[in-house]
């Protein structure tokens, strides 16, 4: 009888625990589906944007393909000044930060976790105008997106002209686009004249004072003089 109290204690303590961890899951993951001051997915025009972009879709992963797909494709020259998901869907540009932000607003907008991402890139050897060659490093946007109960990154910006900016050589536009991959991080092709130094653990469900400290603590490193 003891024994069989005691077994029957520890199923109930298993299904407890288990019921707490998904339960505390779900709650996080509210955090990233719903809007932000400015991953504003709550606005109309950020909402009939998903929608119209989605309109064929019939899985969370053909949704996220196609915003994917549209963010990353629908970048202009524009200088943007602007982090509000709304407002850079009007205006365009192709600022990673602004693009990530986009991104996720979109995601949300059509009932996709998503969240912001910062990671180190460093250029080596990169040519300024004056023609001083330097190696600097800087912090990038990206997004991270939820599909399947597993989270990955995604390369808003993963177009040809951000890529050509980065390396300096317009024969290498032709490795671009960055394609989607629903089961692993779609990120650019990193070597070793554009490196990727680490993403930074940080996860953000908004554009705050913490990413920007975070952003300024990167970008204001010392930059070194090769040539």
């Amino acid at each position: 009888m003891k024994n069989h109290l005691f077994f029957l204690f520890q199923i109930l303590s298993i299904l407890f625990f288990t019921f707490t961890i998904n339960s505390s899951a779900n709650e996080n993951i509210n955090i990233y589906l719903k809007p932000g001051i400015y991953i504003n997915s709550s606005h109309p025009e950020i909402i009939e944007k998903a929608k119209e972009i989605t309109k064929s879709c019939k899985t969370d992963i053909e949704r996220a393909k196609s915003l994917y797909e549209y963010v990353r494709d629908s970048n202009n020259d524009n200088e943007c000044n602007t982090f509000k998901a709304s407002e850079i869907l009007k205006c365009g540009g192709n600022l990673c930060y602004e693009r990530a932000i986009l991104l996720a607003a979109l995601c949300r907008a059509a009932g996709i976790p998503a969240r912001l991402r910062l990671q180190i890139v460093t250029l080596k050897e990169w040519k300024k105008e004056d023609g001083t060659i330097i190696e600097g490093s800087f912090a990038h946007g990206i997004t991270g997106i939820k599909l399947k109960n597993k989270w990955h990154l995604y390369e808003a910006v993963g177009n040809r002209e951000k890529w050509i900016i980065w390396t300096q050589d317009e024969t290498r536009g032709s490795e671009m686009p960055v394609l989607f991959y629903a089961d692993r991080d779609c990120l650019f092709p990193y070597d070793d004249k554009v490196v990727l130094e680490e993403t930074i653990p940080n996860v953000f469900n908004d554009w705050t004072e913490e990413v920007e400290k975070e952003i300024e603590k990167v970008n204001s490193r010392p930059k070194k003089r090769i040539k």
